[in-house]
């Protein structure tokens, strides 16, 4: 017995128990979709933040050659940034594509070989380690993190020694393009959990500036100073960096090279504007999506509509009126589209977590986008009442 004319509504429930079931389906799929794809693309921005925070570290000013990552100028040019009242640490930096290879327990690093065919197959930063520290966060998975004194070790990215059986302990081989014949002996003493910007980014290792230096027969020479100052405001850093500017000017005979000093101010909103640009995308595509989830709803709350007709010319004919109808309509679809909605969510965040677990290399960890939840509970719940209206 109905002891109220909306249990009509929740009637149609038990009685068209299919009808109900793919309506809630349909909600939820239009929901997840959207969850899933925001969310994926905040683990993505997360994860682009962290490889560009990473590159610039805690520096608040760069110092680079004009030429890019093939430009190299004189390391003098550290003491005298140093002597700047304003500057608290300054760190250098080089980075060359090199030749490695794994030598087995006992192998003279001479008899090592090489993939000349293919190229240099690693990317080998030199770093200052006292200093390093200072400005970047290496999360070392095993081993420990590399000294000053270490002249002879190296850090490699796990990723890679795994690819290559490689354990904290075992030796390498490293060559550099000038001196193939010349290889020398390096251990492993750390390995560093680090996610690449891309798949085709070639593995890294990290070694003291200096051996690195020799190496490549570029004594006193570097790519990058990182400069970290006491007073971080966007006012003094623009100031010291005029500052730098006009040092290396000044003596650009010394330093034999143009460089080029920006504040990681300015790259970091470079960033936010490539990222804005992705953002406004994402919600196109999300509204997109929500577009064709609407449409499915719509179709199936319709279907429901289109097969109660008779029902409803009934209750007019004996009294209903148009506001207890519509009553009626949203007493069955409401609570259909508040189960869609719960389930719908977590099904977004089960569809994101299987793609952080198929493209691990691409999408960090899990994140969540505030503007794509309310996009997705606020659209969907709003298409399944206009489906039913």
């Amino acid at each position: 017995m109905m002891r109220h004319w909306l249990q009509l509504g929740t009637r149609n429930w038990r009685a068209k128990p299919g009808r109900s079931a793919l309506s809630t389906l349909a909600i939820a799929l239009g929901v997840a979709v959207v969850v899933w794809v925001t969310g994926c693309y905040a683990s993505v921005q997360r994860k682009i933040e962290q490889v560009v925070l990473d590159w610039i570290g805690r520096a608040h000013i760069i110092v680079e050659s004009r030429l890019g990552r093939w430009g190299l100028f004189s390391d003098a040019l550290m003491p005298m940034i140093e002597e700047l009242p304003e500057v608290r640490f300054v760190t250098a930096r080089t980075i060359e594509l090199m030749y490695a290879a794994k030598l087995a327990p006992g192998q003279n690093e001479a008899d090592a070989r090489f993939d000349v065919l293919v190229g240099p197959n690693v990317e080998i930063t030199g770093i200052l380690p006292d200093r390093e520290t200072l400005f970047r966060t290496h999360v070392i998975s095993s081993g420990h993190m590399l000294a000053r004194a270490e002249r002879d070790a190296v850090l490699l990215e796990d990723s890679v020694a795994r690819q290559w059986g490689v354990t904290v302990g075992d030796e390498l081989a490293i060559a550099s393009q000038t001196r193939m014949d010349r290889p020398r002996r390096f251990r492993v003493v750390g390995l560093v959990d680090r996610r690449r910007a891309s798949a085709r980014q070639a593995p890294m290792l990290w070694a003291e500036l200096s051996v690195v230096q020799e190496m490549c027969d570029f004594p006193g020479k570097i790519k990058g100073l990182d400069v970290m100052l006491h007073d971080a405001s966007p006012a003094n850093v623009r100031r010291v960096a005029a500052e730098i500017a006009q040092l290396a000017r000044t003596h650009r005979d010394v330093i034999a090279e143009d460089v080029s000093v920006s504040t990681t101010e300015a790259q970091l909103r470079k960033l936010q504007a490539a990222q804005g640009l992705l953002r406004f995308v994402l919600m196109l595509s999300a509204c997109v999506l929500l577009l064709t989830a609407f449409f499915i709803i719509a179709a199936t709350m319709n279907m429901s509509v289109h097969e109660r007709v008779r029902q409803i010319g009934l209750m007019r004919c004996v009294g209903v009126t148009r506001r207890q109808t519509a009553g009626i309509v949203l007493a069955e679809s409401l609570p259909i589209g508040l189960l869609g909605l719960t389930l719908g969510v977590p099904g977004g965040w089960v569809l994101q977590l299987l793609t952080m677990r198929a493209a691990r290399g691409y999408i960090g960890e899990m994140a969540f986008s505030p503007g794509g939840h309310a996009l997705a509970v606020g659209g969907g719940l709003l298409t399944a009442l206009l489906a039913a209206a």
